[in-house]
């Protein structure tokens, strides 16, 4: 049995690579299929390769922030300090996961898995991911609505802007739930276990409502206390990594810049950066593995308005390639060599759980 569950989880792992690779290929071939012309090879013979070294310095800068985040948070949460390149290979299994993982989230068990290798308690590395990833989503939610508010005009596609609307109706009342649950987290329990017995009347889905209220009165304990620990006892970590956090993103937004500055174009760079923030939020929240599809498409959707048609392909493969492929090929390096894929087949599917006694 146990070897079973290891290799369909192997086969699971294989099988979102597959997709991710397949919905990118597509993606990529038609964008690049109906932008690439004569002027398109002109363009990549004048491309100048001094951007191109930025863009690679930005994109190993938001790699290394992100590891400077991650061990303050852990030395915050659990007075451990590990050392940086591990930090830096955690950060980039990270993305791997993230890469290939549906609503680019996927990463997160495997950050846990690491950091609790280094001697970690688990409700701690809990925290620290939750902490994490809790701040970058934030800014994001914080920022789309913002920019397509003050800067409607700069989301020139109406079906997008449409789309936007509605999911974000959709996270601002998720984020609203969040906050009531800091606040009122017994009534948010009392509300779960109604939604439970609803479900339980279903008899398809009976079997899982049990399953259901136990995960998710357990996010919930776990969301509520990893941030009163923090706010209470590390407001000025806190603080130090909101501004970490907030560079980390400028970097990875500012790629873009230097890519379309490199190819011999330009666009504002606040205006790129806020194109990006209502790009990613899309990638948040889209079911695609690591957003596949959605990023190449929507890339070249949001930006075919400020760049010339038969430079956009090459864009969107730049683009790609120093925001996500990079770090995917170097963390699959990285896991298959040094830590093998044997890894990803032990942590076990419920360890958002965790074990009752190490929680924070």
């Amino acid at each position: 049995m146990l070897k079973r569950a290891a290799r369909k989880k192997k086969a699971s792992i294989k099988r979102l690579f597959l997709i991710f690779c397949a919905i990118t290929i597509v993606i990529i071939g038609f964008v690049v299929g109906k932008t690439a012309g004569p002027k398109t090879w002109h363009a990549i013979l004048e491309m100048k390769s001094s951007y191109m070294l930025l863009a690679f310095v930005l994109s190993s800068g938001m790699i290394v922030m992100n590891a400077v985040i991650m061990r303050l948070l852990v030395k915050a949460a659990a007075g451990i300090k590990i050392g940086f390149l591990y930090s830096i290979e955690t950060i980039i299994s990270y993305y791997f996961l993230s890469s290939i993982s549906p609503t680019a989230t996927g990463g997160e068990p495997l950050m846990i898995y690491m950091l609790t290798s280094k001697g970690v308690p688990f409700g701690k590395a809990l925290s620290v991911a939750l902490m994490r990833g809790f701040l970058v989503l934030l800014l994001i939610v914080m920022g789309a609505p913002a920019v397509i508010f003050f800067r409607g005009e700069l989301v020139q596609n109406e079906h997008l802007r449409w789309f936007f609307y509605l999911i974000a109706t959709v996270i601002v009342m998720l984020v609203m739930a969040l906050i009531y649950a800091f606040y009122r987290p017994r009534k948010v329990g009392k509300f779960i276990r109604k939604i439970r017995m609803r479900i339980s009347k279903c008899k398809f889905l009976s079997r899982y409502a049990g399953s259901f209220e136990k995960k998710i009165d357990v996010w919930i304990e776990d969301f509520v206390k990893c941030m009163k620990n923090f706010m209470r006892y590390q407001k000025k970590t806190v603080l130090v990594v909101v501004v970490l956090t907030v560079l980390a993103l400028a970097m990875n937004y500012l790629i873009a810049y230097a890519i379309i500055v490199g190819l011999g174009f330009y666009i504002a760079p606040l205006d790129v950066i806020m194109i990006q923030f209502v790009l990613y939020f899309f990638l948040y929240f889209t079911p695609t593995p690591g957003g596949s599809g959605v990023a190449e498409g929507g890339s070249y959707l949001m930006f075919s308005a400020y760049l010339p048609t038969h430079i956009l392909g090459v864009f969107v493969v730049l683009w790609r390639f120093f925001t996500a492929y990079l770090w995917l090929i170097l963390g699959g390096i990285f896991i298959t060599k040094s830590i093998g894929l044997n890894i990803l087949e032990k942590i076990p599917s419920n360890i958002m759980d965790g074990p009752a006694q190490d929680r924070i």
